[in-house]
């Protein structure tokens, strides 16, 4: 036998003996996992399952995390943001916090290990000033320790944040992402609206989520469903066949009861903004003008009409935010350029509370309620102007996106929840929310989906031009074309 057969035997037999040796080691785990899995559902430990689970699912999670990041954790995050305070790990956060981290993880690992690295949008390095200043806060800052905990929070959303705009995304992750947005959404959506119309965990005709002492604000409820519903909205009036239409017209059904449910005046009056903004991009304005003008309609007829708070709105001083900004408004004169440091409104409000008169007693120690009046009390006319620069970035960043460019609908879904989500900031504290940063992270995403299909446009025109050019050094010698015979004209 020659040595390149005994070469090829030899490795056809380390092939059979790796192929046996892997299924055994399967059949093994899976031989573990169950009797794991079946001791655990007899005694009913949790822990067991827990650790079947973990041992059946945590070779495929970590090979997508590594092959395909976006997948897992990335999509189980987005998915789960809707829940997040109602998913509290002891001494640790929320579950989508240690996704959020994994997330991170798995987006840099994968950037070190693809190479793939692309130079980030401009919105990284606004937001990046913007938290700089929220640090300089600290010396000045009435509290440091709070100061340093939410400045801790702004950076950890943003760490994720930038991990994204670091990489080089493909169309089918992102619609991915997008699928896993509306799917997370419409569940806690729909878990939401069933709880509310059977009167279960309502409080004033207004829904409260709750785990156990776990409580999602219905507000921040209302505000985590505004990139949803902008999603299945757009993608409802632009669909062509009926029966994926009608879907995704009873899936926006089910995103818009929940904001009913939530009762948040500010959610309803950010997807007014959201509507006003597909309306005025799309060409399908007619479809979306009959949707709003069904939805309106049909909300009159639903059990606790929420046009009721709208019309308490001027009683109760928009619940005591009108007396709230009053007050930031007389700490805002006294520290207006530096402010009195991140996430020290509460203490700079207590301080100003007894020099303004106030129509409605609005407590003692609040939240400001308003990003425009936090960030000028906090931090002051500079940390203003930063914010709203970062802020409108965040939508300008966008706009040269055409009509003809195969990310336009993800241009129109980025800017309207911005806009969206803006509005919802002039009533509720949103800067420091998962929902908020994943609007942020579609507005880049879609960003760096543009700019590479330029970049692939421009090197398609140069291939273009490079052959137009070698077209026109031939043409003018026919005889290199006719195999040295030069050819007569016709009417020669």
């Amino acid at each position: 036998m020659r040595a390149t057969d005994r070469g090829l035997t030899l490795h056809n037999a380390l092939t059979v003996a790796k192929r046996v040796a892997i299924v055994v080691c399967a059949a093994l785990a899976l031989a573990l996992v169950s009797y794991v899995l079946v001791t655990g559902a007899q005694t009913g430990s949790k822990t067991r399952i827990a650790i079947a689970l973990a041992f059946a699912l945590g070779p495929v999670l970590l090979w997508a995390a590594i092959k395909r990041p976006i997948l897992f954790p990335v999509c189980p995050y987005v998915m789960l943001i809707p829940f997040d305070n109602l998913l509290s790990l002891s001494r640790f956060g929320t579950l989508t916090k240690l996704l959020g981290i994994l997330a991170g993880v798995a987006i840099f690992f994968w950037l070190v290990r693809s190479k793939a690295v692309t130079r980030p949008p401009a919105s990284l390095s606004r937001w990046g000033l913007v938290f700089l200043w929220m640090v300089m806060s600290v010396f000045w800052a009435i509290d440091p320790q709070l100061s340093l905990a939410r400045a801790g929070v702004f950076l950890e959303l943003a760490i994720l944040y930038a991990a994204f705009c670091c990489m080089r995304p493909k169309l089918a992750d992102v619609k991915l992402l997008i699928a896993a947005i509306v799917a997370g959404a419409f569940i806690a959506a729909a878990y939401g609206s069933y709880l509310f119309y059977h009167s279960l965990n309502v409080i004033v005709e207004r829904l409260f989520l709750s785990n156990g002492e776990d409580v999602i604000d219905p507000n921040h409820f209302a505000a985590a469903l505004i990139l949803p519903i902008a999603i299945t909205t757009l993608a409802a009036i632009q669909q062509r066949r009926v029966l994926a239409k009608l879907a995704l017209i009873g899936v926006d059904a089910v995103l818009l009861a929940g904001v009913y449910a939530s009762g948040s005046r500010g959610g309803l009056l950010a997807i007014a903004v959201v509507f006003a903004y597909i309306f005025w991009m799309s060409r399908h304005r007619y479809q979306l003008a009959v949707v709003a003008a069904l939805a309106v309609v049909a909300s009159f007829f639903m059990p606790n009409p929420i046009w009721g708070r709208f019309a308490a709105a001027l009683s109760t001083g928009g619940a005591g935010r009108t007396g709230i900004w009053r007050v930031g408004l007389d700490a805002f004169k006294q520290h207006w350029l530096l402010g009195v440091g991140l996430d020290n409104f509460p203490l700079a409000y207590d301080k100003s509370y007894l020099h303004v008169f106030l129509a409605h007693f609005a407590h003692w120690g609040r939240g400001p309620h308003n990003l425009i009046i936090s960030t000028s009390v906090e931090l002051g006319v500079i940390g203003l102007v930063l914010m709203l620069l970062a802020w409108s970035t965040q939508y300008l960043m966008l706009k040269d996106i055409r009509r003809d460019s195969a990310v336009y609908d993800l241009k129109i879904i980025a800017q309207a929840s911005v806009l969206g989500l803006f509005t919802a900031s002039m009533f509720l504290d949103v800067l420091y929310t998962k929902y908020t940063w994943l609007v942020f992270l579609v507005g880049a995403l879609t960003y760096l989906l543009w700019k590479e299909e330029q970049k692939q446009r421009s090197i398609q025109l140069r291939a273009y031009a490079t052959s137009e050019q070698d077209v026109d050094l031939v043409m003018p010698f026919p005889a290199l074309e006719t195999g040295g015979v030069r050819s007569e004209p016709l009417n020669a």
